[in-house]
């Protein structure tokens, strides 16, 4: 079942992410899921490592102070080795 939805994200901003958990992936979709977030789900969906790639795309809820630093200037992907 999961964990339940929170409806009320408080200081909080949704943003995406791409994830291999429990599937197999490259070393290079790995990489490149820990290191970007994604302001869109739709930005997440069209930001594969490389055509093979099959992770998926899940939400997550960070800070809007760190939301803001992210993506500054209406950046749609954040890289967390360099931007933060």
């Amino acid at each position: 079942m999961g964990c339940p939805r929170r409806r009320n994200l408080g200081n909080g901003v949704k943003v995406y992410k791409r994830s291999g958990r429990g599937i197999h992936v490259s070393n290079a979709a790995k990489l490149h899921n820990a290191n970007k977030l994604f302001r869109t789900a739709s930005a997440a969906q069209s930001g594969r490592a490389h055509p093979g790639d099959n992770s998926y795309v899940v939400d997550l809820i960070i800070n809007k102070d760190t939301f803001d630093k992210l993506f500054a200037g209406g950046k749609q992907i954040a890289d967390l080795r360099h931007d933060l």
